[in-house]
């Protein structure tokens, strides 16, 4: 249970899930299997050991592609760490299924991108504790089916005497099969609920999880995984529910308090966020994303030092991976050390080319530096790479005000307020813009929707003009203000 539970969960936090491609650089696999089922199995029970079966095929056949490629060899990726690492990761896709009552047969397909998969894992190989967690998860579903097919014969060899007190070591050793196939169902079932998380159907993951849960209602993975979708459809008290009942089953497991910190850290409580991130390290020393929420916890309380040293922690631990790198270079931008800033924000691009945070700050370096320009150019390129995100947008409009681009600026924020309608600071920003334009009116229009919004500066702003007069304003700073277009 631990083990599999800190794989997927593991997996979720350092996005080094596979991504399963339909496109022309995708390879595909197929196999069949036909299960015989005994007297201890049911439609049900056949059917999940068929998967199971059916799926290690297909994985040591994709493991065996796998191995003759360059950068496998290069990491020393032997055939059997292959299929660990990409077992619960990459989807089966069932084809063709039949039971007759006395088999099962079942026709399965897997399809990947081998670079995606490649790079995948050669990056769980270089963390040496997710590399140990998947080894184990590996050993433990070879336990699990060598244990039903040893219940399976005791089962059997039960029913070939019949008497009242064989009658109830038969029922007892049936329920314990019965038990441990679901298990093994749970688990399958909690993969697909995985997948479809990562591709952001929350409510059909939830679904999955759901019945994983019902079929084992000791298996604590499922809950961990329902509660970060319930993070991701905003439903953050019944992500807290789901987490405290993982924790008061498995109090030891620091990954489990890591994503309960992060909810708290969403939902502003930093105090109870802090004592989670505390106890996942404490639990859990090598599990490094908790150093770098910590860290940001410590930024906000101003506690540059201690924070700094939570990045270090986070990126000697996770050198391949820019989230580390981004949140010590915000530290350090917190902190006016500009060079070393731009320094880790480059870091984060050299691994992940695309990443719009640390494009965004590199462009506010510049900014700082007065260097716009470059910052524009930045942006620019966050908004290329990220069409649709109200963010950018916004960055861009704020920085084609402040050099007099006013119209570009206006445009960026008319943007961002199509893009998410409910965005005050898009308004408050507009109506900057649109006062420069001297576009008195609809300056005043958005100001008004912006302090009806929330914006606590556009609801000052507004109260002061509304005292002064908007006109008298304008004469006291010379200006006129033309007719509205």
């Amino acid at each position: 249970m631990k083990t599999f539970l800190a794989f997927t969960i593991g997996l979720l936090t350092i996005s080094v899930f596979l991504t399963i491609a339909a496109d022309a650089k995708s390879v595909e696999f197929t196999r069949e299997y036909t299960y015989q089922a005994s007297e201890a199995d049911s439609k049900l029970t056949s059917r999940s050991i068929a998967i199971e079966q059916v799926k290690r095929l297909l994985l040591e056949e994709l493991g065996t592609f796998l191995t003759s490629r360059t950068e496998v060899r290069d990491a020393l990726l032997t055939k059997d760490e292959i299929v660990s690492f990409t077992a619960g990761s990459v989807a089966t896709i069932i084809i063709t299924e039949r039971w007759n009552g006395t088999e099962y047969y079942m026709k399965a397909q897997i399809k990947a991108d081998p670079d995606q998969v490649t790079e995948a894992i050669v990056a769980i190989k270089k963390n040496e504790e997710d590399a140990e967690e998947m080894q184990r998860l590996r050993t433990k579903s070879n336990e699990s089916l060598k244990e039903i097919e040893r219940l399976r014969k005791e089962v059997e060899e039960l029913k070939k005497n019949s008497s009242r007190a064989n009658d109830d070591k038969v029922a007892k050793a049936q329920k314990e099969y019965n038990q441990t196939v679901a298990g093994l169902s749970a688990k399958e079932i909690t993969q697909q609920g995985a997948s479809l998380l990562r591709d952001k159907k929350y409510p059909e993951a939830i679904g999955q999880f759901d019945k994983a849960i019902e079929l084992d209602p000791k298996s604590i993975t499922p809950y961990v995984l329902r509660g970060s979708a319930f993070i991701q459809m905003k439903d953050y008290n019944k992500a807290i529910n789901n987490f405290n009942q993982a924790i008061a089953a498995m109090p030891n497991e620091g990954v489990i308090y890591f994503h309960r910190g992060r909810t708290y850290l969403i939902m502003k409580q930093n105090d109870k966020a802090m004592d989670d991130f505390n106890a996942a390290i404490s639990k859990r020393p090598k599990y490094f994303p908790s150093y770098g929420l910590r860290g940001d916890i410590l930024i906000r309380n101003k506690e540059y030092e201690k924070a700094l040293e939570n990045f270090n922690e986070a990126v000697a631990a996770m050198p391949n991976n820019p989230a580390p790198y981004f949140q010590r270079g915000r530290a350090y931008f917190i902190m006016k050390e500009y060079d070393k800033a731009m320094a880790d924000f480059d870091a984060a691009l050299r691994l992940n080319s695309d990443h719009i945070g640390a494009l965004m700050m590199k462009a506010r370096v510049y900014s700082q530096r007065k260097e716009f320009p470059q910052a524009i150019a930045e942006l620019e390129k966050a908004a290329q790479l990220h069409k649709g995100e109200y963010g950018v947008s916004c960055e861009l409009g704020r920085l084609y005000h402040q050099v007099k681009r006013y119209d570009d600026a206006v445009k960026l924020f008319s943007s961002a307020i199509e893009l998410k309608p409910s965005l005050p600071a898009a308004y408050m920003y507009r109506s900057q813009s649109y006062r420069a334009l001297r576009k008195i009116d609809k300056a005043m229009q958005d100001l008004e929707k912006a302090a009806s919004l929330g914006n606590k500066g556009a609801q000052v702003q507004l109260e002061r003009m509304k005292k002064g007069g908007v006109r008298k304003q304008h004469e006291a700073a010379g200006e006129s203000i033309p007719e509205q277009n």
